[in-house]
Parts: C-alpha cells; sequence; structure tokens
C-alpha cells in the first residue's frame, strides 16, 4: 500500500490492518470488517443516488450488500491533492457467483426478486432522471445496424467465411427481430414503463454473475453503478439469457430460474410477456454483426467466428425454451 493510499484511508474513522490488493483497488481488513477501498470515476450524482440505493437496502435488514462507508467529515466521496474520487465500501470474504453452480444461481434468482420489492415504491419523493433506452426505439436502431451490415456485405466482391456465415442465417434472426417489435406492442409495454416511472422502481442496470458474491451462502449484490429506474424484470432478462447460453439453453434450468424468482416476487403476464420478448429478440446476433461492422473487417477474431457459429448452433434449442416462456 503506497503513502497516498494510507493517507486517504487515515480520513475514515476506521483502524486498518492488513491490505491487499483485489478487484481494481485495495481489500482492507478493519475493526469493523472487510472494507473495499478503490478509485471511482463516475459522476458524483450518480454515486448519491447509489448511496441511496444501498441505504434503502441496509434498512430492509432483507440483503447485505457493498453499502459505502461515509468518511471522518460524512462525505461518501474522498478526494486527493490532485481531485481523484474514491470510495470506501463494505465488503465479504466471499467468492463470484460461479455460474456452473445450478443452486447459486437459483439463490441470485431470489435475491434479486427480494431487491427489487426492496427497491420499487420507496423513494417517490425523489424522482431519479436515470432512464435506459426506450426498447422500441432500440430494436428499431438495432435491426437499423444490421440491415447496413448486410448491405455492405452484399456489395462485396470477396467475402471471407465469417461474412458468408452472415448472410446465410441473416434472414432467420432478422424475422425474430421482427417478431419481437410486433409482440413488444402486446405485453403493454409502455405501460410497464410508465408504472416504473411513476413508482421509481429501480434495476441494478448489470446483474450478472460477476456482480454476485456468496457469503456463508447467502448471494449479495454488488456494483450498483449502472443502477437505473426501468421496468425490474428486466434485469431477470440479463442474467437468465447469459445463464442460459452457458447452459445451452437448458429447458429445466429456465425454470427453475423463473420459478425462484417469481416465489419471492411474484412476475406479472406482462411481465412474462416481456420476458419472452427480449428473448425473442436476436440480441447476440445483434452485438456481434454489429460489433463486425463498427470494427476492422479486414480481420476478424477467431472468437467473434466461434461466437457467430455458437448463436446459430443454440438458435433451435433457444427457440423451444423461448415459445415455453410465452404466456
Amino acid at each position: 500500500m503506497n503513502e497516498k493510499t494510507t493517507e486517504l484511508l487515515s480520513k475514515y474513522e476506521l483502524k486498518v490492518g492488513r491490505v491487499t490488493r483485489a478487484r481494481g483497488g485495495f481489500l482492507c481488513d478493519t475493526e469493523n470488517g472487510l472494507k473495499l477501498f478503490r478509485e471511482y470515476k463516475g459522476t458524483e450524482k450518480h454515486l448519491e443516488i447509489e448511496s441511496f440505493i444501498l441505504d434503502r437496502i441496509k434498512e430492509s435488514g432483507r440483503c447485505k450488500a457493498d453499502y459505502i462507508v461515509k468518511n471522518s467529515e460524512g462525505e461518501i466521496l474522498t478526494k486527493d491533492d490532485d481531485g481523484m474520487s474514491y470510495i470506501l465500501k463494505d465488503w465479504y470474504t466471499s467468492h463470484e457467483c460461479n455460474v456452473w453452480d445450478k443452486s447459486e444461481i437459483c439463490s441470485a434468482c431470489g435475491m434479486l426478486a427480494r431487491i427489487h420489492l426492496i427497491l420499487s415504491g420507496y423513494n417517490k419523493d425523489r424522482m431519479f432522471d436515470l432512464y435506459p433506452c426506450n426498447l422500441m426505439k432500440e430494436y428499431e436502431r438495432h435491426n437499423n445496424e444490421m440491415r447496413r451490415a448486410r448491405s455492405f456485405i452484399r456489395n462485396k466482391n470477396r467475402k471471407n467465411e465469417f461474412e458468408l456465415k452472415i448472410l446465410s442465417c441473416f434472414d432467420r434472426f432478422y424475422i425474430k427481430a421482427a417478431d419481437a417489435g410486433r409482440e413488444l406492442e402486446k405485453c403493454n409495454y409502455e405501460a410497464q414503463r410508465e408504472n416504473a416511472y411513476d413508482n421509481q422502481t429501480i434495476c441494478h442496470g448489470s446483474f450478472n454473475y460477476h456482480n454476485i458474491l456468496f457469503y456463508d451462502k447467502e448471494a449479495i449484490p454488488v456494483n450498483f453503478e449502472r443502477a437505473v429506474v426501468d421496468i425490474q424484470i428486466t434485469d431477470f432478462y440479463d442474467f437468465l439469457r447469459k445463464v442460459m447460453e452457458k447452459y445451452n439453453w437448458d429447458v429445466e434450468l429456465g425454470y427453475k430460474m423463473l420459478n425462484e424468482y417469481d416465489r419471492v416476487r411474484t412476475i406479472s403476464r406482462d411481465e412474462r410477456k416481456l420476458i419472452y420478448v427480449m428473448l425473442l429478440y436476436p440480441e447476440k446476433f445483434w452485438k456481434i454483426v454489429n460489433q463486425y461492422y463498427n470494427g476492422n473487417k479486414s480481420w476478424i477474431p477467431d472468437k467473434n467466428a466461434d461466437k457467430l457459429n455458437t448463436v446459430c448452433s443454440q438458435d433451435e434449442k433457444k427457440q423451444q425454451f423461448v415459445n415455453t416462456v410465452n404466456p
């Protein structure tokens, strides 16, 4: 630990013992438990919102989290002489969620449902300006990007194997994209968004296994830097999709995840329809095609080709699961 870090930590009312590097910062053993001290690169406004969110979780007593520790001056942000910002958070002797441990995956789903209940309607007096892109507009933009990429490839005189693969499966995935756009109107999407705004329902914004710790078999959410006001089931969709991709769209696991979330926080018919729509949309295919179009088209990384082959090979099993989700 360098002299600057020692000086900054002295601004907290803590007796700091052993300090080690970890998670992009320093893990500090203190008389009040393990803490994580690291640089903060976000805006002060968003950190205040994150602190508010974490305070609500702490007050509920229903879940642990990476609570922000205030310094001796009662501030959540500590700055050095160069104007760089730092934060101190509660941390745990833990491990990241093991994506290959189905019991941990299901525990994380139940924890997410509890977090959603805690962060719904608790702050109507504070209207947060944290709204993600409207899915309708996002799908339209993504569809335009896919069409531009296809036109570019079609107009090339010489096409490599990766480009030929995109063209061969393009129509199949684009039809799903168009269907998702039409189905979005059937799940009262705009009404769900308005309800999220009115009730200030907060989403984690980046709920994946890297942001879930396990401490004494308890799932703990961390890193709320991307928290947004949105339809909360979108958090669950993000987690569900990424896990299911790892498991080649195992229907049994998918339903265990749905049931574990629903056991704690009931999934409404409109929310289930929205999960169906988001799963129907070929997000991974769009991402691969868009990265290709905006990247170095003369050199295609092997991992991109592998990802495209995986998306194509998993499509049938994915569709089988997606069809069962549709209410």
